[in-house]
């Protein structure tokens, strides 16, 4: 049903290209994005829930993810090093599926911001 937050958003998800899950449900489809990917960025506490889930399923998968936790206080200069480390590891790991995961915008208000923000930074010196 793609499902959202806020949701169904078929069209908007079908926009970037994405297909439905085959089985209901938010674990089915957390299981299938972190299989799909070749990693994970994992934004926010992975202390329960999804979370949690995704970080068990990509250690149990032996895929690699790459944890940045919210909230955060950090300025450009602390965004800049952890975007350069985050880079480092897409390069080492050979990342070229990349799985984003983190906690819901609802209960960490101001996390979907910082991901964009930590992803502009991350990947605008991609090469």
């Amino acid at each position: 049903g793609w499902i959202t937050e806020t949701g169904s958003e078929e069209p908007l998800l079908k926009s970037f290209g994405l297909i439905e899950c085959p089985e209901p449900g938010y674990d089915a489809r957390t299981r299938q994005n972190v299989l799909d990917a070749d990693g994970t960025l994992l934004l926010g506490s992975y202390a329960g829930g999804g979370s949690a889930l995704t970080v068990q399923i990509a250690t149990d998968a032996g895929k690699p993810f790459f944890h940045v936790l919210f909230p955060t206080s950090m300025d450009a200069e602390g965004i800049d090093k952890v975007s350069a480390e985050f880079r480092g590891w897409l390069t080492n790991h050979k990342i070229r599926i990349l799985n984003v995961a983190g906690n819901r915008e609802s209960q960490n208000p101001g996390l979907q911001e910082f991901t964009r923000t930590f992803l502009i930074s991350a990947l605008r010196s991609f090469s």
